[in-house]
């Protein structure tokens, strides 16, 4: 480990189990900060695109079933939807903020 700490340490001042710390090594370990970085970025922005898509499917009629989103419906996602007014997002151009 960096700064000749053991695993032990460095895991038990950030409040990691001990697997944690090797799931995080197996799936993150040869990627560099930046990469890391990009990696959680992407990961964020398709987490947004699900929600946008989600409410696009809702708006417009799902399989067929053309189950319309209506007003109501629409205010109600977002008074509700906490991920919307923290990032942000709109659904019909109405901005939660």
């Amino acid at each position: 480990m960096a700064r000749g700490k053991t695993v032990a340490e460095a895991i038990k001042k950030i409040g990691v189990t001990e697997q944690t710390y090797y799931l995080w090594k197996k799936k993150y370990g040869g990627l560099r900060i930046d990469q890391a970085k990009r990696l959680k970025d992407l990961k964020m922005q398709n987490s947004r695109l699900k929600w946008l898509l989600a409410g696009a499917e809702l708006d417009s009629g799902v399989s067929g079933g053309r189950i319309g989103m209506t007003e109501e419906m629409r205010s109600q996602l977002l008074q509700s939807g906490e991920a919307a007014a923290h990032w942000g997002w709109s659904i019909g151009g109405q901005n939660p903020n």
